[in-house]
């Protein structure tokens, strides 16, 4: 995954994520949600994986 892939994910910027993965002075832990979030999608199938990216088509699913 690559760390544009995981902010858009995410919802935060990909300096965001960069200064979370960087072996820089400024870098910072990422937040718990980040790596629950990182767990949870390694779990997952990768055709539920890609589903994540597309995009909601604005109708609401219909149940059963």
């Amino acid at each position: 995954m690559t760390q544009a892939h995981l902010s858009g994910l995410l919802g935060v910027s990909h300096m965001t994520v960069n200064r979370w993965t960087s072996h820089r002075d400024d870098a910072v832990d990422p937040p718990y949600y980040a790596l629950q979030f990182l767990r949870a999608y390694l779990m997952l199938p990768e055709a539920a994986r890609a589903r994540l990216m597309e995009k909601p088509s604005g109708k609401p699913a219909k149940a059963g």
